[in-house]
């Protein structure tokens, strides 16, 4: 978050992001033809502006970093969102 404007260059491909999560949470659930897609969906934004505006601090090559922080989700029915 220290560089506003270089974020929003991004926002366009988060939509694009958003958009394809949506659709692999479709996907997978059709395929499995069990749950519902709302609770993952609704959800989708949030963490991707999360994990993607530089708010936390960690690094996908090393995600077992000391200090890096955890993103936790405790409603186990957005799991769809999260694979």
């Amino acid at each position: 978050m220290d560089n506003p404007s270089a974020l929003k260059q991004n926002y366009q491909y988060w939509e694009v992001t958003k958009d394809l999560i949506d659709q692999c949470i479709d996907i997978s659930l059709n395929l499995s033809q069990s749950g519902h897609p709302g609770g993952s969906r609704s959800k989708v934004q949030g963490m991707l502006i999360t994990l993607l505006s530089g708010a936390m601090r960690w690094d996908i090559r090393d995600p077992s970093k000391r200090f890096a922080d955890r993103f936790v989700l405790v409603a186990g029915h957005d799991n769809p969102m999260v694979y």
